[in-house]
């Protein structure tokens, strides 16, 4: 959430309904380790245009920068 803020988008927290979700412009979830994910489908019907929205690049975008400058490296298996 933070994120959001820093990015400059109107972030407001509440409960919606289920056809707020249908007719969404764009969708993500987010966990620790999943990142942003876009989500473009809900009940088979089709997120927005059905593509990766572009809040939701920026976002990504972001985050991946975030992680960059201050997380913490994870090893990659190849290197062992």
């Amino acid at each position: 959430m933070d994120l959001v803020v820093k990015e400059q988008f109107i972030l407001e927290e509440r409960r919606i309904s289920l056809s707020e979700v249908h007719t969404a412009d764009e969708i993500w979830t987010t966990g620790t380790m999943g990142e942003l994910s876009p989500v473009v489908k809900v009940d088979g019907r089709t997120i927005g245009n059905g593509e990766v929205g572009p809040v939701t690049r920026k976002l990504q975008a972001a985050y991946k920068k975030l992680t960059e400058q201050s997380g913490i490296p994870i090893p990659n298996y190849l290197e062992t």
